[in-house]
């Protein structure tokens, strides 16, 4: 990292903390968050659809074979 471009990033450090204000958290938010973060909850799972996915590639499928049978059927006459 050459000097100049140190301190151009300390000049914009420099901006930013001139502009920008301090924010004081509520601290019931806080430790709420903590607490949260600390003690997850339990983990909902969403409901098992691989069948539907393995069903949808299937017609998926059989319709590409099928619809490459009728090009190859209309070609040919």
């Amino acid at each position: 990292m050459s000097v100049t471009n140190a301190e151009a990033i300390y000049q914009l450090e420099q901006q930013l903390q001139n502009s920008l204000r301090r924010v004081q958290p509520d601290p019931q938010f806080v430790q709420q968050l903590q607490y949260r973060l600390a003690n997850p909850g339990p983990t909902l799972s969403a409901p098992r659809t691989a069948g539907v996915g393995l069903l949808l590639t299937a017609l998926g499928i059989a319709g590409g074979v099928l619809l490459l049978w009728l090009l190859g059927r209309l070609n040919r006459e």
